[in-house]
């Protein structure tokens, strides 16, 4: 039997740094930062055995995304404006004794962001535009908690 599902909204941020410069010659720092508005549910269901299940879904809708690029002395800073992501998972939980219990939690998250705007910069005399790409990103990953 299910429990009462439960629904949440608010603001999310997210910060990923992709340190490219670290894997040899042409690579650089690149810091993406995500401010969005998020909205989800999810519902919890005893499985028998002491063991019960959280599914969960989100829907996370793009305000405002910041690429900061640091490309040989020069550093980019893109604006981007639209875009929207979601977030799946699943939590299995069980206690162990009266203290304590494990939480394991598999999830996927997708973001697809728009190109970004346009910004010009100036390169050993010469002046380029620079953009990050539209581009699609998606996570996989398994959580593992002890609860106490």
């Amino acid at each position: 039997m299910a429990s009462l599902a439960t629904f949440s909204i608010g603001p999310g941020y997210r910060n990923l740094t992709d340190r490219l410069d670290q894997s040899g010659n042409g690579g650089y720092k690149r810091e993406n930062e995500l401010f969005y508005a998020t909205i989800g549910g999810e519902s919890t269901y005893n499985l028998g055995s002491n063991w019960q299940v959280t599914p969960k879904v989100s829907y996370n809708y793009l305000l405002q995304g910041k690429q900061h690029s640091y490309l040989d002395g020069v550093t980019l800073n893109n604006t981007q404006k639209h875009g929207s992501g979601y977030e799946l998972s699943a939590t299995f939980s069980t206690k162990i004794n009266n203290q304590y219990g494990i939480k394991i939690t598999p999830f996927w998250r997708y973001w697809s962001i728009h190109k970004s705007d346009d910004v010009y910069f100036t390169y050993g005399g010469n002046t380029y535009v620079g953009s990050e790409p539209k581009n699609m990103t998606q996570e996989y990953g398994l959580n593992l908690s002890m609860v106490f």
